[in-house]
């Protein structure tokens, strides 16, 4: 009886101790971290027009459809790439001998938007070193906003995706006024979200340590256009084949600069290792193509890369069309989801394997629906709320992710890896991909599959190199 009694004091102790416990908001500070001064950082806003041409130059898909910037060494200046954007007018061809009426012509494809507008993308040191180079850079646009935030919203970018206004909602005036504007000339913008232009790289890139060979530049941009069937959409009676074309003016790299003094300098500088290089981790993609001419398909991929982060595989038609149409181009429309439409081309199963190693203890299966992809696609996307994929499409009464929107994507990354490495390497064994599908596929199918690549950006003595993020014996599951 006394142990009883004893023990309900001591727990009559203790929770009266707990009661009289301090506030944890009287208690926890986190100030803000200490800034330098403004004095010893300066924001600029710089604008360069492409170095192959003149402003007044207007770039068509058939005709100067090269545009190459020379981003200047900028002394002690650090780029700003979450703030940094190209900007252009675009505009669309119509005929004019024949008084083209209103409301029948061309559009900036509204599903696609300004990520459509390039299919290939080249950065060079300027030594002429490749950093990157980037196919089918449209297809992987497309890819990448499937796992974007279903509530973003890029008008800007003529997406009309988003809570605001959705592409769907668009009525035929409302296509109609859009034509009238990119008659005349839109200004648009184009958002590098890949590479190490991209938006979300984790620093800054130090312009002013780029100048190897004193020649002035830090690197260089190739942007090659895309087809215009590939970037426009037909409204009304569409436009005479003269006039089904597209073009680019007033092209700007719009930058933002922070401008360092000497101080600043001297403590980054400070921080470069023994060898005195500047390392800056970014990830590129790789893009391969595969035939797809059976039910059941293995596929392998060889990477030589120490940190493979994900893959995204599409199942493409090579059949395209001959003019813009009045919904997605055929030649970028994704295949394989359980729409009605896909019945040759719906995915069964899906298995990756390394080595011995399965990624998936068994096969990811679709029997009536594509959740348990969809799924994967979400874990690769890191995002912290809906995706678009998941969104639902009113034209066929499914999730996006189930018909255009269908990609077959996994990560081998555990944490985002845009905030440390811990992608995988496969060393000298390939990554196979065994595909299965409902049907045998019709002749004109094919697989497109991007592998996302993490290295490091390494610059020394002014000059660029791309080198592995981690040691390459670091390999395998």
């Amino acid at each position: 009886m006394k142990k009883k009694l004893n023990s309900k004091i001591i727990s009559n102790i203790k929770i009266n101790q707990m009661s009289r416990v301090v506030p944890t908001k009287l208690t926890s500070y986190s100030p803000l971290p200490v800034g330098v001064s403004n004095k010893n950082f300066e924001i600029s806003y710089a604008s360069i027009i492409p170095a192959n041409s003149s402003s007044s130059t207007r770039f068509t898909p058939s005709g100067t459809n090269r545009i190459l910037f020379r981003v200047p060494a900028y002394q002690n200046c650090f780029l700003d790439n979450s703030r940094s954007c190209l900007s252009f007018t675009f505009s669309v061809d119509y005929n004019t001998s024949s008084a083209e009426a209103a409301g029948n012509g061309n559009i900036l494809n509204p599903h696609l938007g300004t990520p459509c507008l390039f299919k290939r993308m080249i950065i060079k040191s300027p030594n002429g070193l490749v950093i990157e180079d980037i196919t089918d850079l449209h297809i992987l646009n497309k890819i990448l906003d499937t796992m974007t935030p279903a509530t973003l919203n890029r008008h800007t970018e003529g997406l009309f995706d988003g809570d605001q206004y959705l592409e769907q909602d668009l009525t035929t005036g409302q296509k109609s006024a859009q034509n009238t504007r990119q008659r005349a000339g839109v200004k648009m913008v184009y958002y590098f979200n890949h590479g190490m232009l991209s938006r979300s790289l984790q620093a800054y890139l130090p312009l002013h340590s780029m100048n190897g060979g004193n020649s002035g530049h830090a690197f260089s941009i190739e942007l090659y256009l895309n087809d215009a069937v590939n970037v426009l959409e037909k409204i009304g009676t569409g436009s005479t084949s003269a006039t089904k074309a597209y073009g680019l003016s007033e092209m700007k790299y719009n930058m933002t600069l922070l401008k360092a003094d000497q101080s600043i300098i001297e403590r980054f500088n400070n921080l470069a290792n023994d060898s005195q290089e500047i390392v800056i981790p970014f990830s590129t993609y790789r893009s391969y193509t595969n035939g797809l001419a059976a039910q059941k398909s293995t596929v392998q991929i060889s990477e030589a890369c120490s940190d493979l982060r994900r893959v995204h595989t599409v199942i493409l038609s090579s059949t395209a069309q001959s003019e813009p149409g009045t919904t997605m181009p055929t030649a970028i429309v994704f295949h394989g989801g359980n729409s009605a439409s896909d019945a040759d081309t719906k995915v069964k199963s899906y298995q990756l394997q390394v080595g011995s190693k399965f990624i998936y203890n068994e096969p990811i299966e679709c029997v009536s629906d594509n959740f348990e992809l969809l799924n994967q696609v979400i874990n690769a996307s890191f995002a912290k709320g809906d995706i678009k994929a998941t969104k639902l499409d009113p034209t066929g009464g499914v999730i996006k992710f189930e018909n255009d929107h269908f990609t077959l994507t996994s990560t081998f990354a555990y944490e985002n890896p845009s905030q440390f490495t811990n992608g995988i390497s496969l060393g000298s064994l390939p990554l196979v991909m065994k595909l299965e599908l409902a049907n045998t596929p019709g002749a004109d199918k094919y697989l497109l599959t991007f592998s996302e690549l993490g290295y490091n950006l390494v610059i020394k003595d002014g000059y660029l190199t791309v080198r592995d993020s981690k040691d390459i014996s670091d390999f395998g599951y």
